[in-house]
């Protein structure tokens, strides 16, 4: 939710707007099929794909208007996490893209495992995220370089949360 509007995906595609207090439908804009709920972030919708051909698309957050779609080449099953001006998402690839929030363009890509079901966290110049290949992973938020990395004993099936400088995370 942002700015009295409620954003939601739908399974076949649209991305809805409806107001936060009527329930009203402000617009439907043409989202990307996805596994996750989209962003918000500057007045821009993030949205994911989870269809082969995966794609990050970004659409106004007033209008709907699609502002760039961008293939990733594989399904996105994160919920994308958007700071300081870059998009991060993690798809079944086993990588993490980072994309230009503002024009789509790749910053990196970096692959790390397994499946990347959850959603990044972006804390401080570090990209933290689970995988189910039993790792969570420090990536630096610029470049994608790897910073360490933790063996749970379990796939990571929760977004990583990160308050004063601990990184808490769920397996199963």
């Amino acid at each position: 939710m942002a700015n009295g509007l409620v954003y939601f995906g739908d399974w076949s595609g649209p991305v809805f707007a409806l107001d936060a207090a009527t329930g009203a439908q402000r617009w439907q804009g043409d989202g990307a099929n996805q596994y996750a709920a989209p962003a918000v972030a500057n007045g821009t919708i993030y949205d994911v794909s989870k269809i082969d051909n995966g794609a990050v698309v970004a659409l106004d957050a007033a209008t709907g208007a699609q502002r760039w779609q961008v293939p990733v080449g594989t399904n996105c099953c994160s919920m994308p996490a958007v700071s300081n001006g870059v998009v991060y998402v993690g798809a079944f690839d086993d990588t993490v893209h980072a994309l230009d929030a503002t024009t789509g363009a790749f910053r990196w890509g970096v692959a790390i495992g397994h499946d990347l079901f959850t959603t990044p966290a972006v804390v401080n110049g570090m990209v933290y995220l689970g995988s189910y290949d039993q790792y969570v992973y420090a990536l630096d938020a610029a470049t994608g370089a790897q910073r360490w990395r933790f063996h749970t004993g379990d796939r990571v099936v929760s977004a990583p949360t990160v308050a004063n400088g601990v990184v808490y995370v769920a397996s199963t």
